[in-house]
């Protein structure tokens, strides 16, 4: 299915339902990490697992899906390429929107939406931002802790406004001998480069951080890794602690460690929908 913008670009995604039982007023949006997309065989894998416990599950792509695409073809626009290369990153809560909204017009009164990998700091900036009543709970599915806009050098934030300004944002950066030396556009730099700092650090980790992003989290957060991923238990700890320090934010904090599971949770898509599924029931219970 497809859904619309509001800056009018049409996205894609899967949605998978259960079918034997009525679904749970309660949806699964899942948003994926940078260079994937909607069909990643471990995300239909998970959908259909999580529909087989009763929740629908809608893997969406972003403007930021794969490494580069074409978001608009429409006659009346410019052709807007997207992806990892091309994307506006900042842009992806728009995106979520109307994911959120396509739900809504499903008659999901509320949802819970997964950000994995470099999804999560677009999810979570999401519910950051618009406070939304219909969102049930954020889940950062193997998101690292430094996961956000990469650190910027000055000269190419330079040179990326310059060629923003001149209409060549579209164009890969190029570093001071002519050479491709950063693998995306310089609107794409220029955008990660104007992030603001408190987005850099969301759970408070360093004690140089004073407000984190997370103290304006309200809903239930959810955060795992797998044992062969990119964070560790570890990590987990550190993120609580985070939250605990600064005194505010979401008043109920889980994590998980899913054994023997990858970064992508290949051959474990099972324990992903019993994790995630387990914990919607928990909040459902809990209300």
């Amino acid at each position: 299915m497809t859904t619309e913008t509001a800056d009018r670009l049409v996205l894609t995604a899967l949605l998978v339902t259960p079918v034997a039982r009525q679904p749970n007023p309660v949806a699964v949006l899942w948003i994926h990490g940078a260079s994937e997309n909607f069909y990643l065989r471990s995300y239909v894998n998970i959908a259909r697992e999580t529909a087989a416990r009763g929740y629908a599950f809608v893997s969406a792509n972003t403007r930021m899906h794969d490494i580069g695409s074409v978001v608009s073809y429409r006659p009346d626009l410019q052709n807007r390429r997207g992806g990892t290369y091309w994307g506006i990153p900042s842009r992806q809560t728009t995106d979520i929107a109307a994911w959120v909204d396509f739900l809504a017009s499903r008659n999901f009164g509320q949802v819970v939406i997964v950000g994995h990998s470099a999804g999560g700091p677009a999810v979570r900036q999401y519910q950051v931002d618009r406070n939304d009543s219909r969102v049930l709970g954020v889940v950062m599915a193997s998101v690292s802790l430094n996961a956000g806009p990469p650190a910027s050098d000055p000269a190419l934030v330079a040179t990326a406004e310059r060629m923003v300004g001149d209409g060549r944002g579209q164009q890969l950066l190029q570093n001071a001998s002519g050479a491709t030396g950063v693998l995306v556009s310089a609107a794409t730099y220029l955008d990660y480069a104007q992030a603001p700092p408190e987005s850099r650090d969301f759970y408070g980790v360093n004690a140089s951080t004073m407000n984190p992003l997370v103290r304006r989290l309200r809903v239930p957060l959810l955060a795992w890794f797998g044992t062969r991923d990119v964070g560790t238990a570890g990590d987990l700890i550190r993120l609580k602690e985070g939250i605990e320090r600064h005194g505010e934010g979401p008043a109920r904090v889980d994590t998980r460690i899913l054994d023997d599971a990858d970064h992508n949770y290949d051959g474990q898509e099972r324990q992903v929908a019993v994790v995630l599924t387990g914990w919607i029931d928990d909040l459902r219970k809990a209300r």
